[in-house]
């Protein structure tokens, strides 16, 4: 349950985020400040940030569940969909 980024020209590390569950599907963000990972089996969506591993979010919509969510297209909203 772990997502590691690397730079693509040398191949290096450049972060490690540890997700609650699998991940089901990612997404960048429309500046590549953040990615959006969506847990399926936990209906819910996490958020890192891949300048400051430290700040982390996480949208929980209790027992509904998160279906999907996805970036807007300035990076400041997260749209998600609620079964």
């Amino acid at each position: 349950n772990r997502l590691q980024v690397y730079e693509a020209r040398t191949l290096r590390l450049l972060q490690t985020f540890v997700c609650a569950d699998r991940v089901e599907r990612l997404e960048w963000s429309p500046d590549s400040e953040f990615l959006l990972t969506e847990v399926a089996r936990l209906g819910i969506v996490q958020v890192w940030n891949l300048r400051n591993a430290e700040w982390t979010c996480q949208i929980d919509e209790g027992s509904a569940g998160v279906a999907r969510a996805r970036w807007g297209p300035s990076s400041k909203y997260v749209y998600v969909v609620v079964d």
